[in-house]
């Protein structure tokens, strides 16, 4: 027998905080699960947060013990990796939209604060806010796109989603606000046409080329887009959809609808909003699973993803860039996990904790969860933000050239551009991480408490491991004369191109990421591996643990101070005046560890502490250039 248990991270977890208290849903599940003799308990969810952070230890509970799996989305899915671009693109080699679609608009601080309403009862029920600049920008496009849907031959639904508090008697007020604004413009369009046109070919000038169409649709010209028009705003309804509201959406099949939806909790967590275009979304949220869940815009947008647009408040758009790279690191440690001889129990799953105000779950679903210990068992770091002062350039080639003193460096393949040196002990690697010097703002390296912490960890369980030190060079042809070189440890190594993300300054130069996917198996032969999946970083977790003999990996990149932004990527720039001539920077790769044998337990979980800044994999950029 199979018990189903969907949305499995919402009310199955026990949820109080005193250890020996069961909340009474997950008290039912227990006793339901021990009335099947022989059978499975499958929880499905797509924030599983709470259900990794479960106690493993505790026989009766409904820890993911024997086996995590997660699904590979379909194509055309829109992700939080996809909508704010979190996917870093090779900076040199591919073409800009490789940064992400122009999806996301910031609603100013100052239109936030005109929609939030006020926490006092008697004052809510009168709020009645003038809508701000931004909201009528986005209730224009919503018309636009309509009206683009439906003169590409689409005639079915098509919503905006507008969310700005939870609190239920704004939500009306709101509506007729949204019924004068549309009476308004569909008056403007029917009596004085050119005019009231003008305002939505603005929108359309605006927005519509910021997006390229899809396979096998194209963009409508203006006056095709102009003809519809009048008809969208005609059909447009505006409805709550909150606790409290009678007038709830429900989509017919046999009716079409171009519908404005207001509301609260029921947009935030479980209503599907069929043909959803337009999101307008100020409210926030402490939590992960609630925020990626408030997150109603992700999905399939077969046919108008071009269309999509999501006006977020300011800071919200960093908070889903942030969870983007949570669940990303997530997926990856469930995929090294199910392709590994490990279960669930015995090696646990790992969770990123943000470095400020986001929780993981709610607190009661995190009494379990402790940093045991800090675990760096395969895991990469590697050093994008840095300070490309003289000085401190001259320092840290001063502390590569310390870390390869006595060495002599191999080529790693013949007639390539890169060095090995190997059986590097992790004592020297220690003096090397002591020695470099580190931009404030990397915290997992500058922080005494991390850096200390990531030490102790080497010292307990990596103290007898050794170590391979790759120099990467670049093998592209010309780039000793546009590039430069820069002389380390006696060999001339033909400096790389990197250049940093738009605001950079020498002093803070912020590259996102300045080391390749494969670089993970750099000092492991490719025949080796060539048989085994290697496509995916979760696989080439596994590769590494299975063929690096335990071995730790540091690769050090020369970057060049003449680097400039080839693509005109409009987040990236050339690298400013200024900057050192021996610009060094590195990734690490920690040795693999078996978790039977490491004292801080069987699973690693976390608490959101700061202890656990940054600690997980870090963002990377595939394919470069000017690597082999």
């Amino acid at each position: 027998m199979t018990a189903i248990d969907d949305e499995a991270d919402q009310a199955t977890p026990n949820s109080e905080k005193e250890k020996k208290k069961i909340s009474a849903i997950n008290a039912v599940m227990r006793r339901i699960w021990d009335l099947i003799p022989s059978g499975s308990y499958v929880a499905y969810t797509a924030t599983p947060f709470a259900n990794v952070l479960m106690d493993p230890d505790d026989e009766a509970d409904l820890f993911p013990s024997d086996f995590v799996y997660t699904l590979t989305a379909g194509d055309g899915y829109l992700g939080a990796e996809q909508v704010f671009g979190l996917a870093d693109a090779d900076v040199d080699d591919s073409e800009p939209e490789a940064e992400g679609p122009d999806l996301v608009r910031i609603i100013p601080a100052k239109d936030s604060w005109v929609l939030k309403p006020p926490s006092k009862k008697l004052q809510r029920e009168s709020f009645d806010p003038e809508p701000p600049s931004s909201l009528i920008s986005a209730v224009r496009w919503f018309v636009v796109a309509s009206a683009v849907r439906r003169a590409r031959g689409y005639a079915g639904h098509s919503s905006m989603l507008v969310h700005t508090t939870h609190y239920t008697a704004p939500h009306f007020a709101m509506r007729e606000r949204f019924l004068t604004l549309v009476q308004r413009m569909r008056r403007e369009v029917e009596f004085h046409r050119e005019a009231g046109l003008a305002q939505f070919y603005e929108s359309w000038r605006n927005e519509h080329a910021r997006v390229a169409a899809p396979a096998g649709r194209s963009t409508p010209e203006w006056d095709a887009v102009a003809e519809q028009l009048p008809g969208v705003l005609r059909n447009i309804e505006v409805i709550v959809d909150n606790g409290v509201s009678e007038d709830r959406l429900n989509y017919d099949a046999g009716r079409p609808r171009t519908v404005i939806v207001v509301g609260g909790g029921t947009l935030s967590r479980g209503l599907t909003l069929e043909g959803l275009v337009v999101s307008y979304f100020t409210r926030s949220s402490n939590t992960y699973d609630t925020l990626m869940q408030m997150g109603r815009w992700f999905g399939y947008r077969s046919g108008y993803e071009d269309l999509l647009r999501i006006w977020v408040a300011d800071g919200l758009d960093r908070d889903y860039a942030f969870l983007a790279l949570v669940e990303k690191d997530l997926r990856d440690e469930i995929r090294s996990v199910e392709d590994s001889e490990y279960t669930p129990r015995q090696v646990g799953v790992k969770v990123r904790c943000h470095p400020g105000r986001l929780e993981i779950t709610s607190a009661g679903k995190m009494a379990n969860a402790r940093l045991v210990r800090l675990s760096m068992s395969n895991a990469r770091q590697q050093t994008f933000i840095m300070d490309g002062r003289p000085d401190a350039t001259r320092r840290n080639l001063r502390a590569v050239e310390r870390l390869l003193s006595g060495c002599e460096p191999r080529p790693l393949r013949a007639g390539g551009r890169r060095w090995i040196v190997r059986g590097i002990d992790t004592r020297a690697i220690i003096g090397f991480l002591q020695g470099y010097s580190f931009h404030p703002d990397q915290r997992i390296f500058s922080d005494p408490d991390l850096r200390g912490a990531t030490i102790d960890w080497l010292m307990k369980y990596a103290q007898e491991r050794s170590w391979n030190i790759i120099l990467a060079g670049n093998s592209m042809p010309g780039a000793m004369d546009s590039l430069g070189v820069l002389p380390v440890a006696g060999i001339r190594v033909p400096m790389l191109r990197r250049t940093p993300l738009r605001g950079s300054t020498v002093e803070k130069l912020n590259f996102k990421a300045i080391m390749s996917s494969a670089d993970r198996l750099a000092d492991i032969e490719p025949e080796a591996y060539a048989d085994m999946p290697n496509a995916t970083d979760a696989q080439r977790m596994v590769i590494r643990r299975r063929l690096a003999g335990g071995d730790g990996l540091v690769m050090i990149y020369p970057i060049s101070h003449r680097s400039k932004n080839k693509l005109e990527l409009t987040t990236r720039m050339d690298m400013p005046q200024g900057v050192g001539e021996d610009l060094l920077g590195f990734s690490i790769v920690y040795p693999a560890v078996d978790h039977s044998d490491a004292e801080y337990g069987n699973f690693v979980s976390v608490k959101p502490l700061a202890a656990d800044v940054d600690v997980g994999e870090p963002e990377e950029d595939d394919d470069w250039e000017d690597e082999e």
